[in-house]
């Protein structure tokens, strides 16, 4: 099998490396000749152009910021259909669905198209333990058959999903913990250093961590989530709880019983076990 990666970001870089281990032909091809030299620098094969990777791939990956998707899926289309490329699969990796969905309805259907998420960042090294989330298009599932194919085979856990219940959910999952980090962020920006030191405690430990690993992402991707209505929508509701809580019309011993509820002791009693495996787990 040949794999087209077109983006050679942090995603489409990682997804790369993997694919190539697992003895899958790929080339990937940027914009960015900085992307493509590190690229190069990693082992993956470079092209010279979209043109020379459509043609080339039996799959092609779309792995661009999420805001040049339809536009690269576009150009893809353009491609594919000039060319009489018949057969091939097209998929993005881009966070919310819905957009790019309107782009894939027009892609005739003797070429295969589905969406994808990766629920992992460029720190992932056991593919067993994260999830590929499998978004098809309406109306036509049977074309996201051989993308799940390729990545259970690369070993990651699959899910297929709709793209409501896909976008809801990373509204909430992914959403919320950029929204929790980049005010985080803001406020510790505000009060200056020292971030840690004796007195930083075991949670504020992770919080860090946490809001660390978001603002190592790019600035434009960020703006990206936080700016997603769904996910305004849940920060509007984070805010309404927060304001609740300080004017006492929310008691903290409700949350805590109504939280405990929904999650089982089970559950709480693991998370805390763990948050000490991985603050322990840090170098001071």
């Amino acid at each position: 099998m040949r794999v087209g990666v077109v983006g050679a970001g942090k995603v489409g870089l990682t997804l790369a490396r993997l694919m190539l281990r697992e003895g899958i032909e790929v080339r990937v091809v940027d914009v960015n000749e900085d992307a493509l030299v590190k690229a190069t620098s990693l082992g993956i094969p470079r092209a010279t152009t979209l043109e020379e990777v459509v043609a080339w791939g039996d799959h092609v990956m779309v792995s661009v910021p999420p805001k040049e998707v339809p536009r690269v899926l576009a150009e893809v289309r353009e491609l594919v259909v000039g060319e009489g490329l018949e057969g091939r699969v097209i998929y993005d990796t881009s966070t919310f669905k819905e957009r790019v969905m309107r782009e894939y309805a027009t892609f005739p259907r003797d070429i295969k198209v589905a969406s994808i998420h990766p629920m992992f960042g460029a720190g992932m090294r056991d593919p067993s333990k994260h999830v590929v989330a499998i978004v098809p298009v309406p109306g036509r599932d049977d074309d996201a058959s051989p993308v799940e194919e390729l990545f259970r085979s690369l070993g990651f856990r699959v899910v297929r999903v709709s793209v409501e219940e896909h976008d809801d959910a990373v509204a909430t999952y992914v959403g919320l913990s950029y929204v929790v980090a980049t005010s985080l962020a803001a406020t510790l920006a505000k009060r200056g250093p020292p971030l840690t030191g004796e007195l930083s405690g075991t949670t504020f430990k992770l919080l860090l961590t946490h809001c660390a690993a978001v603002m190592s992402d790019d600035p434009g991707f960020i703006e990206y989530v936080v700016s997603e209505g769904r996910v305004r929508e849940r920060a509007a509701q984070l805010l309404e709880s927060l304001a609740s809580l300080l004017e006492g019309s929310l008691s903290v011993g409700s949350v805590v019983r109504l939280f405990r509820g929904m999650v089982g002791e089970g559950f709480i009693r693991e998370a805390y076990l763990k948050l000490y495996d991985v603050v322990e787990g840090f170098t001071d």
